[in-house]
């Protein structure tokens, strides 16, 4: 969702209440579907309920909601504003007075940790088809065959001397290559601002010793230093899923799209 959308939205109002399998039900019971024709309605929400139908019917979803014990309010979408835009990094080095960061334009910044405001991970993975040309030639049994028959017309002196192998040919095959991202992203407060650490086009020499050659170790290592220093700051669900070292893919995320929109819920409900 990007700023200036209209309409209300059911908004969950503590990130501990945040537990989509047990969400599911009540929304199905609330939509009157089986709970299985929710779940991509739960995976998609990321904290935030849209509702189409107006004001009332928002309500009515998060009459429900805390009619089972969740807290949930009706917002206009607009509460849900755009984001700062996310700059890459490419180097940090977590000192105890300052995070010291360099960006991927080669400039570089000291950050004090008591601005990071909300720590976010997101593990999903991509698919991009393709296709590749490939040129293919005689197989081993015609080759085979052909040697055999060159060298018993070259020995008597009769028949061809050279048989024909067959001749090659350029065909096309489709490929799926799929990538895996591991993307952590920093707010910042006074100003706004959006750092972000793409493990795939990141150095992180930064950590010293504690580096290791595992990209997901390393990220898990960077944010481990990252939140022991900034004490005040949020982390999301991703983020402590991360921590705690669990399976990454039960967070669900598909897209960056998916982060964002799991960012953009959990600043709305954070202290400023």
């Amino acid at each position: 969702m990007s700023g200036g959308e209209t309409g209300f939205v059911v908004v969950i109002g503590r990130q501990e209440d945040w537990r989509p399998m047990e969400l599911a039900p009540v929304l199905a019971e609330f939509r009157g579907v089986p709970s299985v024709d929710v779940a991509r309605e739960i995976r998609r929400a990321r904290g935030v309920f849209t509702v189409e139908a107006g004001e009332a019917e928002a309500a009515r979803l998060a009459g429900a909601l805390k009619a089972a014990g969740y807290s949930a309010s009706v917002a206009p979408a607009s509460l849900l504003r755009p984001l700062p835009e996310a700059r890459l990094l490419r180097y940090a080095l977590p000192a105890d007075d300052a995070f010291g960061v360099r960006f991927r334009d080669g400039s570089e910044q000291r950050i004090p940790w008591d601005r990071l405001r909300l720590a976010a991970f997101a593990s999903f993975n991509t698919h991009a088809i393709r296709e590749v040309e490939e040129e293919k030639g005689p197989g081993p049994g015609q080759l085979a065959l052909g040697l055999a028959v060159t060298g018993v017309s070259i020995a008597t002196g009769v028949g061809p001397f050279f048989f024909p192998m067959g001749t090659r040919e350029n065909t096309v095959r489709t490929v799926t290559k799929t990538d895996n991202h591991l993307l952590l992203d920093l707010l910042l407060r006074d100003p706004g601002e959006r750092v972000r650490v793409d493990a795939s086009r990141f150095d992180f020499s930064g950590l010293g010793g504690d580096m290791t050659y595992n990209a997901l170790a390393n990220m898990r290592i960077l944010l481990a230093h990252i939140v022991h220093r900034a004490d005040t700051a949020a982390t999301s669900p991703g983020a402590n899923l991360l921590l705690e070292g669990g399976r990454l893919s039960s967070l669900g995320f598909d897209s960056v799209e998916d982060l964002e929109r799991e960012e953009r819920w959990l600043v709305a409900i954070l202290p400023a």
